[in-house]
């Protein structure tokens, strides 16, 4: 009988932990972060740079590091450096 119950106790145990611990997070934080937007409200990011085809190469380096490079970057140039063809 001891036997039973203490088969039992565990059991009980088990698929108590077992349960707590298998299931997903189902709190989010409705913080900065965890707003839920409908999708009439979302907009686009501006990133300016990520929505051309071409990257200017003025946003890596500046004129000083173009003396040292031995190979030139397939960049565009906004300000017409020599050797890089124009953004457009």
């Amino acid at each position: 009988m001891k036997t039973t119950k203490n088969l039992v106790v565990s059991f009980c145990i088990l698929v108590v932990v077992f349960s707590v611990f298998s299931l997903g997070q189902t709190w989010r934080p409705q913080g900065r972060f965890g707003k839920r937007l409908s999708p009439d409200n979302v907009q686009v990011p501006d990133f300016r740079l990520s929505l051309t085809s071409e990257i200017p190469v003025e946003a890596f380096f500046s004129k000083e590091d173009f003396s040292q490079f031995k190979s030139i970057p397939r960049l565009c140039s906004v300000s017409g450096i020599k050797g890089y063809p124009l953004c457009d």
